[in-house]
């Protein structure tokens, strides 16, 4: 289970009350960044200063990996773990600002008020919110103990710890009042729009707890004898916001395109749309990647028949959004997974994805410009089953120039590209999809 560790302050004692509150400092070898809003983050850096900040930044990391050690439900993958840590870091700025000159305002906070909601949409009960605030409280008051006796004179010190177990007692219990309040008006919202009924009724068919005809008395979506691609849509944006409508909207017009005749649609929790589409004749659908919005990310299943085929189009929807939201930053995009099923299998393990590609592409590897002009010209080789002409257009660039490269490549992969290709042409579509997160740092900036 992961523990929330010492800060490390090495600054001479000062007085006050809590003065010391602005010297916090982060570990040296944090280097992580606030998730907060950005009117939030100026603010908070004005009051308290950035080191300060990005202590609380790396307390709020470290309790989330606390939280959801402890409690599963709050994980599930990089955007659930940023929307606990949300609603954390916000709530460890807000108690820094009372200790430092007793704020005034209101606790809840926007960022905490947005993660709950997430919470509520991903079913999670206010019994177990309520214990991870528990566990919030405990982490914060640990490490605010631990820096305090760094800082503070001894003389102090009494008087310090006094003050932080007041302050802590007093704005916890009045944010567990506003949490209470807030998670009954989100939950009420959530239950009034009719979303938390679709929700159900697809996590309920999809493990197994309703049956087909169940679902399509209660929705008029038909199962049986039909052919279904899934899509699940997110928005791209470091932190969730409520885009519920405009997700809907590509959904309708995305399966439209694809020539569906029947849609399903439920919230998949964290900024996500679950979309389903279906047809009487499979020889009906017409699935190509089609273009997205601003901050929109989609990924489509392949054509399923029946029950099974609504299940297993959606697994496939789920892991190729995994493995599209791997990179670093998560973009704008389109993927079918058709198009990347190796990787998309591969990607539930990244370290023995990356220990794949480096094994199959050697030093070409490497995360530098050079390299990564190589491996698109390869790729794209690969992709146009080595037509040097056909490359050349789609890169916009002479047929000598893709011979060039192409060579290149076999020199610094030390063999032909027709040694194993099928796992070559793997490699290069995992780091052309992912980047630095899969290579190796470039060694001239090491």
């Amino acid at each position: 289970m992961a523990t929330v560790q010492n800060s490390h302050i090495h600054l001479p004692p000062v007085a006050g009350r809590a003065g010391w509150i602005t010297r916090l400092t982060p570990s040296p070898t944090w280097a992580g960044e606030s998730v907060l809003f950005s009117e939030s983050v100026a603010r908070a850096e004005a009051v308290l200063d950035i080191t300060a900040c990005q202590w609380a930044a790396e307390l709020a990391t470290r309790n989330a990996d606390h939280i959801t050690d402890a409690l599963p439900e709050f994980g599930g993958g990089k955007r659930a773990v940023e929307v606990l840590r949300l609603g954390i870091e916000s709530l460890i700025v807000r108690v820094l600002f009372r200790l430092r000159d007793m704020d005034p305002e209101m606790i809840m906070t926007a960022e905490a008020a947005a993660s709950i909601r997430e919470m509520v949409r991903r079913g999670i009960s206010y019994e177990r919110i309520l214990r991870a605030l528990h566990m919030t409280q405990a982490d914060l008051t640990d490490a605010l103990y631990r820096d305090c006796r760094k800082v503070v004179p001894s003389v102090l010190l009494g008087e310090q710890m006094a003050f932080i177990s007041a302050e802590l007692f007093g704005f916890f219990d009045r944010f567990g009042h506003e949490l209470a309040e807030t998670y009954r008006e989100e939950r009420g919202a959530w239950e009034r729009s009719g979303d938390v009924t679709r929700a159900e009724i697809a996590r309920n068919l999809l493990e197994g707890d309703m049956t087909p005809g169940q679902m399509e008395e209660r929705t008029g979506y038909r199962i049986a004898e039909r052919h279904h691609v899934a899509l699940i849509l997110g928005s791209t944006a470091p932190i969730v916001h409520d885009r519920g409508e405009e997700l809907t909207g590509q959904a309708h017009m995305i399966l439209g395109s694809f020539g569906c005749t029947a849609q399903f649609m439920a919230p998949g929790g964290f900024g996500r749309l679950w979309a389903w589409g279906s047809v009487a004749d499979s020889a009906d659908l017409r699935l190509t990647r089609p273009p997205v919005g601003s901050e929109i990310l989609l990924v489509a299943g392949s054509i399923g028949d029946g029950v099974q085929g609504f299940r297993s189009s959606h697994a496939e929807a789920l892991a190729t959004m995994r493995l599209a939201t791997l990179r670093e930053p998560v973009i704008s995009d389109s993927l079918l997974y058709s198009e990347v099923e190796v990787p998309a299998l591969m990607s539930q393990d990244l370290d023995a994805l990356r220990r794949f590609v480096h094994r199959h592409l050697g030093a070409l590897a490497e995360d530098s410009a050079y390299t990564a002009e190589l491996r698109v010209s390869l790729l794209q080789y690969l992709n146009t089953e080595r037509s040097l002409v056909h490359t050349a257009k789609r890169l916009h660039v002479a047929r000598n120039t893709v011979t060039y490269r192409v060579r290149r490549a076999e020199a610094i992969l030390g063999r032909p590209i027709g040694a194993d290709h099928h796992a070559l042409h793997t490699a290069l579509i995992v780091s052309d999809l992912l980047g630095a997160v899969i290579l190796e740092p470039n060694k001239s900036t090491r």
